[in-house]
């Protein structure tokens, strides 16, 4: 794995919400400790598949778009995120590449399909081909991003979905040792996540957007206090928990990304118990996802519940998913290890 001590709190601050939730240092990146969280990739939700404010929905992404095809491309999207969170990334793949086929100004299938090798390279492998793949994907994501934001100065959608790519980007920039490129994208990104305090609705993604936040600024060491000027308000661990519990309430894939985040927050506070309680919701939803199960393993093992972190460990060893072939692999050392 490569070393990036470089990634320090400071650059975390300048790289904005997105940044700091995978972690500070490359140590909480480690695949083998499993410190990842999920990507905020999801904007459907059950009242408003589009996640767009209801007045929006009509203008945003394409004027001519019509009725009977946007509910082609939410549909699309939809299955597309099922079968991501289901861990059968080629059948998401297809279904994002027809959405963007029947809406090419829609950058969320673009954002959606980088989101496939930037998991690949933090669960996976990482691989210089799999940045390589996610840089290329999240590049149109950004121009159409960019290009709709003009059009509707403010679409929170696309101020969402640009601090998740800037973010991102900034996060395996950094990775693969690309460390101007990841500072220019991480202030953008910064900048564009302040954005988001701006807004007062109880939007389930606008909640995570926040309470990510609040748990960044609750999180700065007394060293760089001084930063607190840099920010439209004050926050805290204990108020950025509460913003993400009430955006996990939501029955959507929003729901699960929520799940994710606090599922690797939790762990990251060493409270492994209420991190496990949330990855049982997501394996619940998701069996067959082997990421879900591998973090569970992680939690069990840091309890000291070495039989039942081996059990996890020999079920994802036995794993046949090609998209997961390297955590399989890892699994069955890891089962090898806590069976001793």
């Amino acid at each position: 794995m490569k070393s990036n001590r470089f990634y320090s709190v400071f650059f975390v601050v300048l790289f904005g919400i997105d940044a700091f939730f995978f972690g500070l240092t490359s140590a909480d990146l480690a695949f083998a400790q499993a410190q990842e969280g999920t990507l905020p990739i999801v904007k459907s939700s059950q009242s408003n598949s589009t996640g767009l404010d209801p007045l929006q929905k009509e203008v945003s992404f394409d004027l001519s778009t019509t009725s009977e095809l946007l509910g082609s491309i939410e549909e699309l999207l939809d299955r597309g995120l099922g079968a991501f969170y289901r861990a059968d990334w080629n059948e998401a793949e297809q279904l994002f590449s027809q959405a963007s086929e029947l809406a090419p100004h829609d950058p969320r299938a673009y954002f959606f399909t980088s989101m496939i090798p930037f998991w690949g390279y933090f669960f996976v492998s990482e691989s210089s081909e799999a940045a390589s793949k996610y840089f290329s994907k999240s590049a149109k994501a950004l121009e159409l991003s960019k290009k709709q934001l003009e059009m509707v100065p403010d679409d929170s959608t696309m101020i969402l979905l640009l601090s998740g790519i800037y973010g991102y980007r900034s996060l395996m920039a950094a990775k693969e040792s690309r460390y101007m490129q990841a500072m220019k994208n991480g202030i953008a990104g910064f900048g564009f996540t302040n954005q988001l305090l701006a807004y007062s609705n109880m939007r389930a993604d606008v909640r995570i957007g926040r309470g990510l936040y609040y748990y960044m600024v609750g999180s700065i060491p007394s060293e760089v206090r001084w930063m607190f000027t840099l920010f439209r308000e004050k926050g805290s661990i204990e108020k950025g928990f509460q913003e993400l519990q009430l955006a996990a309430q939501d029955n959507s894939y929003i729901g699960d990304e929520a799940k994710m985040i606090l599922a690797y927050l939790y762990e990251k506070e060493k409270k492994h118990q209420d991190a496990i309680t949330y990855l049982d919701l997501l394996i619940q939803e998701y069996p067959q996802n082997p990421i879900f199960l591998f973090l569970k393993a992680s939690n069990l093992r840091a309890l000291g519940e070495q039989q039942a972190a081996f059990l996890l460990y020999r079920q994802l060893s036995e794993g046949e998913n090609p998209s997961f072939s390297a955590l399989h692999r890892k699994s069955k050392d890891l089962a090898d290890l806590t069976s001793r």
